[in-house]
């Protein structure tokens, strides 16, 4: 039977192969930062809580240097990191750093989150969306006046452990997923704009129904 491959755990049933890891086990959280004695002409580009959205990330190629950045522009984020909103982690601000990026710095409000050995990042990030970890979270900011995590609370977050290729392979199928709704969304905003243009030519006369 099905049942018999799996094993209760703290986070629910898992297949009986599958472990579960304090988040700390598995990455090194905020490895890096800016520090004061940073050159003040350095240039980056910075991430903002309000430059992500539920997995996406929405930069300009606008650099701006240290000395003119926000006191809260410290932490260096490198290709395949990711990155945690630590205020407000309910809404999910998750991003997933999938490109090869130069210079590009985040602010305090996230924790950065880089691999460790046999664990793939990208899973890890699609794993902060699961039941489980939106459970974890609640539990960490219910009853707060302002809701946020801190560091000891991310490192302590259990997420599950496949063995590393059912990890790879989880990431490449979710990957595929996010393609194909990327591609879907795409063509819903296209047909939203013909649509509210020709409802404004319709109305208005400017385009006339055959016959008339």
């Amino acid at each position: 039977m099905y049942q018999d491959n799996l094993k209760l755990t703290k986070i629910g049933w898992l297949p009986k192969e599958w472990e579960v890891k304090r988040l700390e086990q598995l990455v090194i959280i905020d490895k890096e930062s800016l520090s004061n004695n940073t050159p003040p002409d350095y240039e980056f580009e910075y991430i903002s809580l309000s430059d992500t959205d539920a997995g996406n990330i929405s930069l300009s190629a606008k650099k701006i240097k240290f000395k003119d950045a926000p006191s809260r522009a410290r932490r260096v984020v490198k290709q395949n990191d990711v990155l945690i909103s630590t205020v407000r982690p309910n809404l999910q601000n998750f991003v997933f750093i999938k490109n090869e990026v130069n210079n590009l710095v985040a602010s305090t409000g996230f924790s950065v989150l880089t691999a460790k050995n046999e664990f793939e990042n990208e899973f890890g990030f699609y794993c902060l969306f699961s039941t489980s970890m939106t459970k974890q979270l609640y539990n960490l900011v219910v009853g707060s006046n302002y809701p946020a995590i801190n560091s000891s609370d991310v490192k302590s977050l259990q997420i599950p452990l496949p063995p590393l290729a059912e990890q790879q392979k989880i990431a490449s199928i979710l990957r595929g997923c996010d393609a194909v709704t990327d591609k879907t969304q795409a063509l819903i905003n296209a047909l939203q704009k013909r649509h509210k243009a020709l409802m404004q030519q319709l109305l208005t006369g400017k385009k006339r129904v055959l016959g008339f």
